[in-house]
């Protein structure tokens, strides 16, 4: 997405963010997390756009988008691209169970 700096070239349209997670987002930002990367979403300030970030071993990309399928777009070419890097998804999830330790008590 083309813009000036600190908006200036806004439209005064305002993105619905409803509208991006109800959309095939939420299904490609889960196949990015099971390669065990950091996706973060925000929005511009004026409200005109949908930030995407996705953050690798320090380094990050992040895009700006005003249509869902765009987002998709740019969500399924991060994934190819990452899988082409050598990273893979989990073979099956693993649940960890941890003990509480807060809170208890030994008898005086």
């Amino acid at each position: 997405m083309a813009g000036g700096l600190f908006g200036e070239s806004s439209n005064g349209a305002v993105v619905d963010p409803g509208a991006f997670l109800d959309s095939e987002v939420p299904q490609h930002i889960g196949r990015l997390l099971s390669l065990g990367v950091l996706v973060s979403i925000g929005r511009s300030r004026d409200g005109g756009a949908i930030s995407l970030t996705i953050t690798n071993d320090g380094k990050y990309e992040r895009e700006y988008f005003r249509h869902s399928d765009e987002a998709s777009d740019w969500l399924k070419r991060a994934y190819t691209l990452l899988t082409g890097l050598g990273l893979a998804p989990l073979s099956s999830p693993r649940v960890t169970q941890q003990k509480p330790t807060r809170g208890v008590r030994k008898p005086a």
